[in-house]
C-alpha cells in the first residue's frame, strides 16, 4: 500500500470532480468555504499548499475525504464535498 501514491490519485481525481461535475452554484459555495478558511489563516489548513488557490484545497480535500484519514477532523470543506458526492 502506498498511501502518497493513493493520496495524489485522489488529488487528481478531485480535480476532475470540481471541473466537470459541480455546478456554478456549488462551486460559488465552496469558494465562500475556502475564503472563510483563508481568512482565518493557515491553521484552517493541513498543508501550506492548500492555500495556493480553491482549486487545490478542493483537490487535497477530496482526498482525504476519501482516503478517510481519522487523525484529521471533518473541515466544513470536506463535509461540503460529502454533500456534492450524494447530490451527484
Amino acid at each position: 500500500y502506498d498511501g502518497f501514491k493513493d493520496f495524489y490519485l485522489y488529488h487528481e481525481i478531485g480535480h476532475h470532480f470540481y471541473f466537470n461535475h459541480l455546478s456554478e452554484k456549488q462551486k460559488k459555495e465552496y469558494l465562500k468555504e475556502y475564503l472563510l478558511a483563508k481568512e482565518k489563516g493557515i491553521k484552517y489548513f493541513h498543508r501550506e499548499y492548500w492555500m495556493t488557490n480553491v482549486y487545490e484545497d478542493f483537490a487535497e480535500n477530496f482526498s482525504l475525504m476519501v482516503i478517510g484519514n481519522k487523525n484529521l477532523k471533518l473541515s466544513k470543506r470536506i463535509l461540503l464535498i460529502k454533500k456534492y458526492l450524494r447530490e451527484e
